[in-house]
């Protein structure tokens, strides 16, 4: 048994290691090791996690050790204006546009707070656009005090989602890792964006130009981390209905 300054030693060599490669496996036996230490995971939960603004966690499933940023974190995790210039977007409206189709994305997978697992394999890119459309109609159909309520009551900015999804300039034909379908314009681009930048933090893969599944980091930062599940059930809730046209 090591030294508290030695436990920390070893749990800021697992921090770096994230850091620079983003995942630990079993291939690196020596880390892996020194993270599934106890005095190691304390340190990490008690000194790492607090002061740097993060998690750290293991997908136990497959041996995976993952680092994401807390919602404070300022250092790690994208401003704005870096996510726009990620997913090349325009303004912050349509980095909202962004966040509304993700959170489709997942509605698709996560619809219930009691959940702790994804209720589907894959879900088909022609569903999330037609799921994000009957949503737009269902906005423009609202009286005006109704929409900010609802905006208010989600913390969603949906006129400003609304005028994104009316306004999004005509499909880039340079943007070719999705086939063509019956979506090849502005909007099919537009959500390939998301799905391209999705697939590069590892959170979703695309297959074949036509379906999306979500990762097993995705699927454990929902479940064990990221979602208010209060806030996450309203949001779920609010996108089914919209389909079926109701609030």
């Amino acid at each position: 048994m090591g030294t508290p300054k030695d436990d920390f030693a070893d749990a800021f060599s697992v921090f770096i290691a994230l850091q620079k490669e983003g995942r630990i496996t079993k291939d690196n036996e020596e880390i892996y090791s020194t993270f599934r230490r106890f005095e190691v995971q304390e340190m990490i939960r008690d000194v790492i996690e607090p002061n740097a603004q993060v998690k750290i966690f293991e997908y136990e499933d497959n041996g995976v050790i993952y680092m994401v940023p807390t919602l404070e974190n300022r250092v790690l995790s994208y401003t704005n204006e870096e996510l726009r210039k990620e997913m090349g977007l325009k303004n912050n409206e349509h980095l909202y546009l962004a966040y509304f189709c993700m959170l489709v994305l997942l509605s698709k997978f996560f619809n219930s707070m009691d959940q702790t697992v994804s209720t589907r394999q894959y879900v088909r890119i022609e569903e999330i656009l037609e799921t994000v459309d009957k949503s737009m109609e269902y906005f423009k159909s609202l009286e005006e005090d109704d929409l900010t309520s609802i905006a208010e009551d989600l913390e969603l900015d949906l006129k400003g989602i609304m005028n994104s999804w009316d306004s999004v300039p005509e499909f880039n034909e340079t943007v070719k890792n999705l086939k063509k379908s019956k979506y090849d314009k502005h909007h099919f681009g537009f959500l390939n964006k998301v799905l391209v930048f999705l697939e590069k933090e590892e959170l979703a893969v695309v297959m074949e130009g036509k379906e999306v599944r979500i990762t097993e980091k995705l699927n454990h930062v929902v479940i064990k981390y990221y979602f208010n599940t209060g806030r996450k059930e309203r949001i779920m809730r609010f996108i089914t209905n919209a389909q079926k046209g109701r609030s």
